[in-house]
């Protein structure tokens, strides 16, 4: 059976009307891939910029403490202007921007602001992983 099949036969809805499932997919798999990134690479970058492994951590805490701020004003945002999609969107490019700027930073504080700005989209409960997408599948998608 063809994939295409499969998936119309699973969720109800003819392969051209899965775009909304599919963005909202890659765009989660998106904000994964950038943490994983950035974890997979802090080796080399503590190498390449000669920092401690003290630093290191601190660029760690630094990604945590900015996704933590960051969730108590995308919550009201996200509830607010109802602008789901836009912020969706918005946190995806703020965020391949900010990883662009990763790969340019020459010391510690540059890099822990690409770090910090990073860390915004990929909040747990707001801007991508919880809140915005699932009204967006919900009004789209058939119960």
């Amino acid at each position: 059976m063809a994939l295409s099949a499969s998936i119309q036969r699973w969720t109800g809805l003819p392969w051209s009307q899965q775009g909304p499932a599919l963005m909202v997919g890659v765009g989660h798999g998106a904000t994964h891939w950038v943490a994983a990134t950035f974890y997979l690479l802090l080796p080399w970058i503590k190498e390449t910029l000669q920092i401690s492994y003290t630093n290191a951590g601190i660029l760690v805490a630094v990604f945590h403490l900015a996704s933590f701020l960051a969730n108590f004003a995308s919550g009201a945002l996200t509830d607010i202007t109802g602008k789901r999609v836009l912020i969706q969107s918005g946190s995806l490019t703020l965020g391949a921007l900010a990883l662009g700027g990763t790969s340019l930073a020459w010391s510690v504080i540059p890099l822990a602001l690409m770090i910090a700005i990073n860390a915004i989209p990929i909040t747990e409960a707001t801007l991508w992983q919880c809140m915005p997408w699932v009204p967006t599948l919900v009004i789209r998608l058939p119960p």
